[in-house]
C-alpha cells in the first residue's frame, strides 16, 4: 500500500514510504538526513541517517533572517555526503517543519543554483501584497496573526493586510503519526479560507520554518505558483515601512 498515493496527493513522490526506504537502505545514492536536535539524534535515529550539522533554520550566521548562502550550503551538504546524484530523504521529530525547511533549501539539483522563483523578498511583497493576483498565507498560530501575543519580541505586531491565517497544525492529521491530512481535506481547508491555486501564493511565518511546511503542502497538492517569504515577520514586523494590521481580519 502506498499511503501517499491513497491520500490523493498530486505529487506523492515528494513523500518517502517506509518500504521505499527499507528497499534502498544500502543504496549509496540515497542519503537520509535527520533534522531533529542533536540530543534527539543521539537518543535514537533511523539507521544510516546523518545529522544536520547546523541550526535547523539553515540561516545566515549571527542572527541572519535569510537562508544560508549557496557556498556555505554546498560545504554543509558535501560534509553530509550529498552530491548532485544523491536523493535526499529528510525527517524530524516536530511536525515535519525542520524536514520541509531542508527540503525547501535543497529544491533543484544540489550544485547551488539559487532559485528566486520559489523565494519572496521584502520589496517584492511590498509591491504585491494587495495585488488581486497574489494571496499571502500566514501559517503562524492565530494569536500571533492577530497581534495578541508577541513571543519573538518583534518591534511591531499584527499581520500583513489581506493575508489569510491557516496555522500549520490545521494541515496535520490528528493522530500519533504526524502525517498530513488527505488531499481532499487540505483542499477543503484552503478553499474555506479563499486560498486558490489560480493565484500566486506567498507563504510566511515568523522566520521561515513553518513557512516551508505550508509551501510543501501546496506543492504536494500540485500547486505551481508558490513562494516562501523566508525572512518573514522577523523582517517585516521590524521595519517601519511595511504595513501591519491587528485583529483577525
Amino acid at each position: 500500500m502506498n499511503l501517499s498515493t491513497d491520500l490523493g496527493y498530486r505529487r506523492p513522490e515528494l513523500l518517502a514510504e517506509p518500504g521505499w526506504l527499507w528497499e534502498r537502505r544500502d543504496d549509496p545514492n540515497v542519503r537520509l538526513v535527520d533534522c531533529a536536535s542533536p540530543e534527539a539524534y543521539g537518543r535514537a535515529h533511523i539507521p544510516g541517517a546523518v545529522r544536520l550539522q547546523v541550526d535547523v533554520w539553515i540561516k545566515e550566521p549571527e542572527g541572519g533572517v535569510h537562508v544560508m548562502g549557496p557556498e556555505k550550503f554546498a560545504e554543509l551538504m558535501s560534509g553530509l555526503g550529498v552530491s548532485d546524484d544523491t536523493t535526499v530523504v529528510t525527517y524530524d521529530d516536530l511536525n515535519t517543519t525542520f524536514a520541509t525547511r531542508l527540503w525547501w533549501v535543497l529544491r533543484g539539483r544540489f550544485t547551488p543554483h539559487p532559485n528566486e522563483a520559489v523565494m519572496c523578498r521584502v520589496d517584492y511583497l511590498k509591491d504585491r501584497f494587495d495585488d488581486p493576483d497574489v494571496q499571502v498565507l500566514n501559517v503562524l498560530p492565530e494569536a500571533h496573526y492577530s497581534g495578541e501575543v508577541n513571543p519573538f519580541e518583534n518591534s511591531r505586531v499584527g499581520h500583513i493586510p489581506g493575508s489569510v491565517n491557516i496555522p500549520i497544525e490545521d494541515f496535520m492529521a490528528e493522530d500519533k503519526h504526524g502525517m498530513f491530512k488527505a488531499a481532499r481535506e487540505l483542499e477543503a481547508i484552503l478553499e474555506k479560507h479563499g486560498v486558490s491555486p489560480e493565484r500566486e501564493t506567498v507563504v510566511h511565518c515568523q522566520a521561515g520554518v513553518r513557512t516551508t511546511l505550508g509551501f510543501f503542502v501546496l506543492k504536494l497538492l500540485g500547486w505551481d505558483r508558490v513562494r516562501a517569504y523566508d525572512a518573514a515577520m522577523a523582517e517585516w514586523a521590524n521595519r517601519d515601512d511595511t504595513p501591519l494590521v491587528l485583529g483577525n481580519t
